[in-house]
């Protein structure tokens, strides 16, 4: 679980005095702690109760964090904690036709399902024998790119995240803070944290691997899917383009 961390250091540390745990979802924390359970029987936050649970992950101290609202606050709270979230959708996902499209404004947990979901509908399914199980590739590299868009988002900005698909690539558009300029060396990569705290409730789940998994995982499965080589851009917007 995450290390506890100096206030301030990220964005999402940033503590609204005026948020309680009435603010928040009790029934997705709730869903969380089962997802945890269900992968590890024994895992501490079975025998937690819901405040000791966000104080386990450092989204609780001295009041509620930016992090523990965009996982589990409720719309309102959501958008009284970012105005700018209320104007600018966190995701917005448009298929080929721009006719069908979800603007989602909501937690990031129901964020991922809904963004998930999009792709399913608007992706073909290929499946892959790896060690002889069975494995679907769309859900892989979908997984990846939606979970690159709501862990290492710049949150400080009101630039929406994107979720593109057309019938020749998927594009991701996701605010951030670069270190460098320019397209990613995917030989030479370092990966650094954005929201450490949001990454590791994400990873607790099982929804997020190791940090610098996700580049990997995508260019490894898009090779099977469309033997395509993703780029991924480095820059005020981060963008990944998927080939289809």
């Amino acid at each position: 679980m995450t290390k506890k961390i100096n206030q301030n250091t990220f964005f999402e540390d940033k503590v609204y005095p005026y948020a309680t745990l009435k603010d928040l979802r009790m029934d997705l924390i709730a869903r969380v702690r089962q997802m945890a359970i269900n992968r590890n029987p024994n895992h501490p936050w079975k025998n937690m109760n819901d405040l000791e649970l966000l104080k386990s992950v450092s989204l609780y101290d001295n009041g509620l964090n930016l992090a523990g609202i965009l996982l589990f606050g409720t719309d309102k709270i959501i958008i009284s904690a970012l105005e700018y979230f209320k104007i600018d959708s966190l995701i917005e996902a448009y298929c080929v036709n721009r006719n069908d499209k979800d603007n989602i404004r909501t937690n990031l947990i129901e964020s991922y399902d809904r963004l998930m979901n999009f792709a399913f509908k608007h992706l073909d399914d290929k499946f892959y024998l790896e060690e002889d199980i069975r494995i679907d590739v769309r859900s892989k590299i979908a997984k990846e790119l939606v979970v690159n868009l709501l862990i290492y988002r710049d949150y400080s900005s009101s630039i929406p995240a994107r979720f593109i698909i057309t019938k020749d690539a998927i594009y991701t558009e996701n605010a951030n803070k670069p270190r460098n300029i320019g397209y990613i060396d995917l030989h030479n990569y370092s990966p650094y944290p954005k929201n450490p705290k949001i990454a590791s409730v994400f990873k607790e789940i099982g929804l997020a691997d190791e940090l610098g998994s996700g580049i990997k995982n995508i260019v490894k499965y898009n090779k099977i899917y469309s033997n395509g080589v993703p780029t991924f851009g480095d820059g005020e917007i981060f963008k990944v383009t998927v080939p289809l």
